[in-house]
């Protein structure tokens, strides 16, 4: 199986006590048909276990340690100044990619050098309703004051 090629593209992961979610979100970083230049976990504070889990990451992944908690934005945007990417990719620490996003979305920045954002489908999972798939049928070209108006649009 050849291997994927690797892009200008850096992941941005906040961490903040999930360990049990974040070895399927790298899982799924590593998995893609596009790999990544980097992959910065922020570790936003955690406990000192969660800390702890994030070693096994320690040769695939950057982790920046805070040394307060700062928030999930602040931590993002802690990952951005890190970042040697020309473009960033922002991944939740229990979330999930599909194996073709950074491809497909790579694909479209090529495709549209005047876009600057993004924005793929989503699939929401809940343990207490049912699950919802948002999408739309084309890409629509939005701008960012418009895209921040719309209720969870805008999906880091």
């Amino acid at each position: 199986m050849p291997t994927p090629a690797t892009s200008d593209i850096s992941v941005v992961i906040p961490y903040y006590n999930r360990e049990e979610y974040i070895d399927e979100a790298i899982q799924s970083v590593l998995a893609q048909t596009l790999q990544p230049l980097e992959i910065i976990i922020v570790n936003d504070c955690s406990r000192e276990s969660s800390r702890r889990y994030l070693d096994r990451y320690a040769g695939v992944c950057t982790i920046i340690d805070l040394a307060k908690n700062i928030g999930v934005a602040a931590a993002r945007n802690e990952g951005i100044r890190r970042a040697r990417g020309q473009f960033i990719a922002f991944l939740d620490s229990d979330d999930l990619w599909v194996p073709e996003k950074l491809d497909r979305q790579r694909r479209y920045m090529d495709e549209h050098p005047r876009c600057d954002v993004v924005q793929t489908a989503t699939w929401r999972f809940y343990s207490d309703r049912p699950n919802r798939f948002d999408t739309c049928d084309q890409p629509v070209p939005l701008t960012l004051s418009w895209a921040l108006r719309l209720e969870g649009w805008v999906n880091p």
